[in-house]
């Protein structure tokens, strides 16, 4: 299951919600903007029975989340300029016994997808910057110039089949694994989400955000992979609304050393038409 907190997650991601994406579609791509009639204002992750956490969104008049909020007091306000943005991130540091504070830069292209994040630290030279094929984010590069690690996600009829990883140390290759293989339902993901077993905390969230281009057309039934040498198979069941929005997804977790595990994601939507 998972074991990172909310904040600490959020740390790492670049929390920045526009929940559809209107990058290029291919002709695979059953998901029209024009036709999305909700948006995002409320998520719950709940592991084997406990809330781990619950986050909330506002928007702009643009369409454009302003604030991610668990609380006052755990908090990312974001704001933009131009194919800037900017998110202060405010949360309280259980280890350092202290509210902390600092912000986190994006670049953004034309369709409001992130191309690079970084500190804003010239010092550090960790940038991490994503690149696109026909709508879809097909990798990510984060790091320094000499080492860094390299995700691809591989994408085949608009779907995410798989995904590899190259890891670098002064310019040497010195990791390389497949992470997952995935099978799909034939529901349509009409909300435009990434629906995941641990693809990465921040590529999850970006995706819900649409700020890493178009997601799966379809929902996932499936995903499988090996950890510790024992084999694991996580599988989907959805609840959707009446308009065809998923509103909570189910994950049962089997792995062939004989743990399971059980995580519930609920979304609430707001009508925007």
């Amino acid at each position: 299951m998972k074991t990172y907190r909310l904040y600490s997650a959020i740390l790492m991601m670049a929390l920045c919600f526009n929940f559809v994406s209107c990058g290029d579609d291919d002709d695979n791509n059953i998901i029209d903007p024009e036709n999305v009639t909700k948006r995002l204002v409320r998520v719950v992750d709940t592991d084997d029975g406990e809330v781990f956490y619950a986050l909330n969104f506002d928007y702009d008049s643009k369409g454009r989340v302003v604030s991610v909020s668990e609380d006052k007091n755990n908090c990312c306000n974001i704001s933009y300029s131009g194919n800037k943005a900017t998110a202060n991130f405010h949360y309280y540091d259980n280890n350092a016994d202290e509210y902390v504070d600092y912000n986190k830069y994006w670049t953004l292209d034309d369709q409001n997808n992130i191309l690079s994040e970084d500190y804003g630290d010239e010092n550090s030279g960790e940038v991490t910057k994503f690149t696109y094929t026909n709508g879809y984010c097909t990798k990510e590069v984060g790091g320094s110039e000499l080492t860094y690690s390299e995700t691809n996600y591989n994408y085949k009829d608009g779907l995410l089949i798989n995904t590899d990883n190259n890891d670098y140390v002064d310019g040497v290759l010195i990791n390389n694994y497949n992470n997952y293989n995935i099978t799909y339902t034939d529901i349509p993901n009409k909300g435009n989400i990434l629906v995941h077993r641990y693809i990465y905390e921040d590529f999850e969230v970006y995706s819900w955000a649409g700020l890493l281009g178009n997601s799966p057309r379809l929902l996932p039934e499936k995903f499988t992979w090996r950890d510790s040498g024992y084999d694991v198979t996580a599988t989907f069941k959805y609840d959707l609304d009446k308009d065809g929005y998923v509103k909570r997804v189910t994950i049962s977790e089997v792995s062939s050393n004989g743990d399971r595990a059980t995580e519930t994601l609920d979304f609430v939507y707001e009508d925007i038409k």
